[in-house]
């Protein structure tokens, strides 16, 4: 059993322990209000808001942009945000602040035009804190984003003429894809006719006449050369084939995504509505990076000549 010494000793551990803690909390305390750590904190917050005001500029452009029906944006509004961040989060590991800096070496005027309004917001919602730093309290320095920003962020798109670049790709993504459907299609004719007049001619019964043959009609035996939707569209059939066929992607409804590429509408009177098949979903996968893409190349922010294109399309559909 303890003796009242050694219980009068614990109990004095006890609050040399609890001072010391106390102690601590209030280095941390006088630390978190030095003006040495306020200012620190004070760069840290600006450049963080700046990252999240260019973040919500582009994803406006972006949404915007692809060409996949208001339906569909509206029900998966969440996950073309995050296909948004996962596709800049692959250009741009370092941030938006960094990456839009970048295209200033590109000749981007919209990254001139973008980085000054940008500062400019950030710079006013912080001019009073800096200038009061010493009284303001460090957490009041955390970037808020709050309503009255989002129209500031949604000022600076209008006079930046966001929605007419969102048009302008809208419009091109569609033309483009649309282009790539009818000549897929087509081919896919040419080659079935050919096939039968292929078949239908006796002379042609070994594999040298075969090659002669296709010589003639100007059909080259070549390795495929994907275009880079195409090559997108592979890489997203192979990404998400195992989940669809685990059961994960059965049951996606997909509201009319894409009626404006001749996908007829799943929906239909009197019927149950029809689950998304694995080439619904790769394709609404692939025309979002798609348009990841052109918008990057309609702000001048990636090079992308027929030599990047086809190194693209080829790694997309290698992967």
């Amino acid at each position: 059993m303890a003796t009242f010494e050694e219980r009068e000793e614990k109990v004095f551990d006890f609050m040399r322990l609890v001072q010391e803690q106390m102690d601590a909390m209030q280095d941390e305390e006088d630390f978190r209000n030095s003006t040495n750590y306020k200012l620190k904190m004070l760069d840290k917050c600006e450049h963080d808001a700046k990252d999240i005001c260019l973040d919500r500029l582009f994803a406006r452009i972006y949404k915007d942009a692809t060409p996949l029906s208001d339906d569909y944006k509206n029900a998966y509004t969440d996950d073309l945000d995050t296909a948004f961040h996962q596709f800049m989060q692959q250009r741009c590991p370092k941030g938006m602040e960094y990456y839009v800096k970048e295209g200033l070496k590109k000749k981007s005027p919209f990254a001139q035009k973008a980085l000054e309004a940008v500062n400019d917001l950030v710079d006013s919602e912080y001019r009073d804190k800096a200038m009061n730093i010493e009284d303001i309290d460090p957490n009041d320095l955390v970037f808020a984003t709050d309503d009255d920003v989002q129209k500031k962020i949604d000022v600076i798109g209008q006079d930046l003429s966001v929605p007419e670049i969102s048009q302008a790709v809208n419009t091109n993504v569609r033309n483009t894809i649309l282009s790539e459907i009818r000549r897929a299609k087509e081919r896919k004719n040419a080659e079935k006719n050919l096939e039968l007049d292929l078949a239908n001619d006796i002379q042609v019964n070994s594999q040298e006449s075969v090659e002669s043959a296709l010589e003639l009609h100007d059909v080259k035996v070549r390795d495929y050369t994907p275009s880079l939707f195409n090559g997108i569209l592979i890489n997203k059939i192979n990404e998400l084939r195992p989940r669809y066929e685990s059961g994960e992607l059965q049951n996606v409804f997909t509201y009319d995504a894409l009626v404006d590429f001749g996908k007829p509408s799943p929906y239909e009177e009197g019927a149950e509505p029809k689950y998304a098949s694995l080439q619904d979903l790769a394709f609404i996968e692939a025309v979002k990076e798609y348009t990841g893409w052109s918008v990057l190349k309609a702000l001048r922010l990636e090079s992308m000549d027929k030599n990047r294109v086809n190194d693209l399309a080829h790694e997309y559909a290698q992967r």
